[in-house]
């Protein structure tokens, strides 16, 4: 069996990566109208409406050695539940352009600067095949790696892919934070 086309992946399952298919995925720049974008962003980024809670463990995978392995979340929704008080204001303007059904989950993840930009192990996001999106709030120089392809990180940039495909995200080294939204739904 030829380990190089398999991933683990959070929960140490193998997980079919075969480099020569790469995944579909959709890039959309300037995904919200100028207000809607700058009203989100102000109420995740700079108010005090967003709870922060610590990761020490990205991806669910041991420590790295440079002990760099953490980040901030705040969960909107998940396991059928909605969590934070702000999930109907700052959700709301991507159910219709994202088509979205049903939500599996909904957060907010915000990346500490660091002097090295460190690329975080590869991980799906749930064992299934769903639909996701990540919506970047800010630009820096981290990115998301899906395959082969990157996605820089650029604010009001929306991507679109199939979050069962083993893909990582970075931290960045050029701005204070690097901050996006990850949404998987049907």
């Amino acid at each position: 069996m030829d380990k190089s086309k398999y991933v683990i992946d959070q929960d140490g399952l193998e997980l079919w990566k075969d480099s020569n298919d790469q995944p579909e995925i959709e890039v959309i720049d300037n995904f919200l109208d100028r207000d809607t974008f700058e009203r989100i962003k102000y109420c995740i980024l700079y108010s005090e409406c967003i709870d922060w809670k610590l990761c020490n463990n990205i991806s669910g995978l041991p420590n790295m050695e440079n002990n760099m392995d953490c980040y901030f979340w705040h969960n909107f929704f998940h396991d059928h539940t909605i969590l934070s008080p702000y999930f109907n204001d700052l959700v709301r303007s991507f159910i219709l352009p994202l088509k979205i059904r049903s939500f599996i989950r909904v957060k907010a993840n915000l990346y500490p600067r660091t002097d090295i930009l460190v690329e975080h192990p590869p991980h799906v996001d749930y064992p299934f095949s769903h639909k996701g999106a990540i919506f970047y709030l800010n630009t820096n120089d981290g990115f998301t790696m899906i395959g082969d392809t990157k996605v820089e990180s650029i604010e009001n940039r929306l991507l679109k892919f199939d979050p069962f495909m083993p893909h990582n995200s970075t931290n960045c080294t050029n701005t204070a934070y690097r901050a996006n939204i990850n949404f998987n739904y049907n």
